[in-house]
């Protein structure tokens, strides 16, 4: 942080009813001097066991939220900017404090962040998990369940917790065309997130085929390498200049 070599792109996300961008996922880069870009699988595991990891979440949580606070002041439409919590973020007791201090500092509206969260996460500590979303909550930011799907226990605490959002897993959309069982599937997490009138976000999204098939099935929000790769900030900001309602031409 301190050479400045990390920065964050950005995935959109598209409501296929309304034809534009709705959210913006944040992933965090570091660009090494000598490997070039390199992607969070490859040192945040190492990050998550240090005390490096509250000055990187206060790091990554206060660039999306600035950065979305920009594009808001620049007239772009108001979309949410979702930032994925590891384990050890999650449960870290500064947690809460921290995201409250930087939307008083960059001056976002908490509806318009979005705070990421996957089932291993909540499945460590049910009821700790419980406190901590509550008081997220309490700050009125939204979270959301991600990869849900690919396991069951999940969906057995699902109405028991105040999540705004669920992603399908990528792993049940990408096997849609192969596997009629995946489409039945992904039917039903849909329908069960819009009876708990949740946002339910298809995730990898890679194919024509894939597209129509979750239009059929109604599926509202989508994000993939169909749509976009991540972005950078300045590749992000041009993205929400134009119109991409071509993306779903015939759809439906």
């Amino acid at each position: 942080m301190r050479k400045e070599e990390l920065c964050l792109y950005y995935q959109p996300q598209l409501n296929a009813y309304t034809k534009t961008t709705e959210a913006m996922e944040a992933f965090i880069r570091w660009q090494h001097p000598k490997y070039g870009l390199v992607p969070p699988k490859q040192f945040l595991p190492w990050v998550d066991k240090t005390e490096l990891i509250v000055p990187l979440s206060r790091w990554i949580l206060e660039r999306a939220c600035t950065q979305n606070k920009a594009w808001q002041t620049n007239h772009l439409q108001p979309i949410l900017v979702s930032v994925n919590l590891s384990m050890a973020q999650f449960y870290h007791p500064q947690l809460v404090d921290i995201i409250d201090e930087i939307l008083g500092t960059t001056g976002l509206e908490p509806q318009w962040l979005e705070l990421e969260i996957t089932e291993a996460v909540i499945l460590k500590d049910i009821k700790l998990t419980y406190q901590v979303l509550r008081e997220l909550k309490s700050l009125d930011v939204r979270v959301c369940l991600d990869d849900f799907g690919i396991g069951y226990a999940a969906v057995s605490h699902l109405h028991r917790l105040p999540f705004d959002t669920i992603k399908i897993d990528v792993s049940l959309i990408k096997e849609m065309d192969d596997k009629p069982e995946n489409t039945t599937l992904v039917s039903a997490l849909i329908s069960l997130g819009e009876s708990f009138d949740m946002r339910v976000v298809a995730e990898g999204v890679e194919t024509r085929q894939q597209l129509n098939t979750l239009g059929d099935l109604q599926c509202q929000t989508m994000q993939g390498y169909y749509f976009s790769k991540p972005l950078s900030v300045e590749e992000t900001t041009q993205f929400l200049t134009i119109n991409h309602a071509e993306l779903f031409d015939n759809l439906g």
